[in-house]
Parts: structure tokens; sequence; C-alpha cells
């Protein structure tokens, strides 16, 4: 097992590559041919997890190259677990720098995308709920792929197919087009209606109801921010120190207190519904000017539950102006977010229950989801890209 182990901690959607692994063991075997499925159980100081991989094997010993990279054995399993008699073909790998594998295929009648989740579950994955919540009506204009097919084994929820979605590219990497104002105004739109569709179709999908926030909410949000902030702080003065950085850690300290904001919701009336969860330009398809949301899985390092959870819609726009900063820092340009957010408020509805009527308000609460959100990819940054981590730190020591 110690080259399965060596492996393991080399990809990228292997998501604890900081905690220390005590042991791994097969817990299912799939074969097909001269494959093997391995549900690998990895073991840690106080909880484990299970990861899919595959591997091909020759003279009783496995190669050690993950299979669901390789054309033959795509085939094979495609063939196994999506039920449709025409054949497979045209397999394309879309990238193997994913928290999951992504593949294009044909069918024979129409392209489709398999999404296989990595680190699985025994539960329906949070996208395939969200992609069935939000395609509810066949006349909607579509914002999102359509689920076609799900693939399980057992207990175990493995992925899913998708409809592809024709594009020219993502957001971030079409950023020359973030600048245009038609764009921005767009984007601000479909993430408008994205939250509308969650909270107006929230009945139609077993617990996914969208709920008003309540005292417990405002008291688990709190405590939340005060463990993130606690860990980022520690890194923050350990980056100091190792980096000689200078920051100013008695004004970073002060950002403790940001979440004091929240207490404001216990007079108000405002609900909570599903959002993205990792919402970024990066999730934002482009095909002649038509944009389509893309990876409601959330983001990855947090748990199942947490990504299943209900939030207000402020974390959403947070993470897409974070992302903006990401994007001027790195492309060196200028992105006019206020186009993004006068678009977002406008589209929705006077009376819209996931916002306040202040303006003034829901700008004050958005700005707590910014800190929050640096908070986090600072903790990112520092564990696994050390030469972002200036972006969300300027945020965090502004």
């Amino acid at each position: 097992m110690d080259k399965i182990k060596d492996f393991l901690q080399k990809q990228r959607w292997f998501r604890s590559k900081d905690k220390i692994i005590k042991e791994i063991f097969i817990q299912e075997k799939i074969i097909l041919s001269q494959y093997e499925i391995l549900f690998l159980k990895v073991i840690y100081e106080n909880t484990y997890e299970i990861y899919l991989t595959a591997f091909k094997r020759e003279n009783n010993l496995y190669i050690i190259k993950d299979a669901f990279l390789e054309q033959e054995f795509l085939e094979i399993f495609l063939e196994k677990f999506f039920s449709n008699t025409q054949k497979i073909n045209n397999i394309k790998i879309i990238s193997t720098e994913q928290t999951n594998t992504c593949i294009i295929f044909n069918d024979g009648s129409s392209k489709l995308l398999l999404k296989l989740l990595r680190k699985i579950e025994e539960e329906d994955s949070p996208e395939k709920e969200f992609l069935e919540a939000l395609n509810t009506k066949e006349q909607d204009k579509k914002i999102s792929p359509q689920i076609i097919s799900e693939i399980k084994y057992n207990n175990y929820f493995l992925g899913t197919i998708q409809s592809f979605e024709e594009n020219e590219g993502n957001l971030w990497e079409l950023i020359t087009k973030v600048n245009n104002n038609k764009i921005l105004k767009k984007l601000g739109a479909i993430t408008s209606k994205l939250h509308k569709k969650s909270f107006k179709n929230s009945n139609k999908i077993k617990g996914f109801e969208s709920e008003v926030v309540s005292e417990q909410d405002i008291i688990i949000w709190k405590q939340n921010y005060q463990i993130l902030f606690n860990l980022a702080f520690v890194l923050i003065k350990k980056y100091n120190e190792d980096f000689s950085a200078n920051l100013d850690l008695e004004k970073i300290s002060m950002l403790k207190d940001k979440d004091k904001i929240l207490d404001i919701l216990k007079q108000e009336k405002i609900y909570k519904i599903r959002i993205h969860g990792d919402y970024h330009l990066g999730q934002i398809l482009e095909n002649n000017q038509n944009l389509k949301i893309i990876d409601f899985e959330g983001e990855p390092i947090r748990t199942i539950q947490a990504r299943k959870a209900k939030y207000l819609v402020f974390k959403d726009l947070a993470g897409m102006l974070r992302s903006f900063d990401y994007a001027e820092k790195y492309y060196k340009i200028s992105i006019n977010s206020k186009v993004f957010l006068d678009s977002y408020f406008e589209n929705c509805e006077i009376d819209c229950k996931f916002l306040l009527e202040s303006m003034d308000l829901n700008m004050q609460i958005l700005e707590f989801f910014k800190i929050e959100k640096a908070l986090y990819e600072f903790i990112y940054e520092f564990k696994n890209r050390k030469d972002w981590v200036h972006i969300p730190l300027s945020a965090i020591s502004a």
C-alpha cells in the first residue's frame, strides 16, 4: 500500500494532504477486464475518507497509474455504468487539475460530460441535488447543465453524467471579457436568477427547503467564523515570521470581531437558501456572450454536510467579488464590481426574501462575508500555493 499512498498524496483531488495517514485498505473492489476499481478507505487519527481509484493489473500487480485517465478503461467504465445502448466514442479528458475527474464523450446522439467524484460519500452529491432543483421547468432558459444520469455503486454516489455545455471557455480564461460591462451585467443577472430559482424551487427537492434565519444559525455562523479566524491568524503570524512580511498583526487581529455585524440579523427576517458555495469566475462558462453556471459541489475542503447547508446569498456574492480581486492581481487589470452588484440587486424582486430591505445593511453583511472568504483563501493558499498567499493577504491586511 505504500505505492498507493504515495500516488494518493500526489493527486490534486486528494483533499487531506495535511493529515497523517495511519492506514489504507481496500473497502470494495470492482473488476472490469484487466482493470480494478478500488474503493480506498484512508484512515487518519480520528476520521477516515473513501477515495475512488482504478489501476490496471498485470502479473498480479497493480500498475500505479490513474486508469480514469486512460481511454481504454474509460470506455469499459462508461459501458458498464452508463445505461445507454449507443456506442461510446470521442472520449476526451478535460483536465487533470481538478478536485474531481471530468470526461467529455459522445453516446452516438449527443455530447455529454462525465463528472466523477474521487472522494466519495454514501449520499447524493450537492451538485446532483442543485441541478435537479434548477432544472424543474422544461420551458425555462437553462442557466446550468442538466443531469442525464447518475452513477452509483451500492451505497456510494460516484458521479453524474450531464449535458455538455458548448463554450468558448470560462470567465477566468476569458478574463478580457470580464472588463466588458455587458458581461458583468449578465453575470449579475444570472447570479440573481440562480438564487431566485434556488429559493422558488426549494420545496421540490427534499432537504433543499429555504428557511428563515434563526438565532441558532447566527450563533453557529459566528462560531464557525471564530474557528476560521483563529486558524488563519495562527498561520498569518507564522507567515509573517517565516517571510519577514512586516504585517500589522494588531490591525489584523481586530478582524476577530467582524462577525458582530451578524447580530443585526436577529432583528431582521431573511431566508437562508442552498447556494452555489464555491462561486467564482472559473465556474461561469461563456458562449457568444451567453453564460452558464457549472460545478455546484461547493468548496472542496469542506465536509459534505457543510456543502449542503443553507447560507445567506452574500456568501456567493463575496466569492465572486474575491474572484475579481484574484483576477485583478493576477492579470493586472481592473474589474468594475459595482456593475456586477448593481445588476444583481436590480434583478432581484423588490420583496426578495433572501435579501435585507436596507441596501446599507446588505453591503455591511457582504463585507463580512468577503473577509470570511479571504481568510478561507489564505488558509488554502498557505497550505497549497504559497505563491498566491499575497492575494488574500492583501484583502485581510487592508
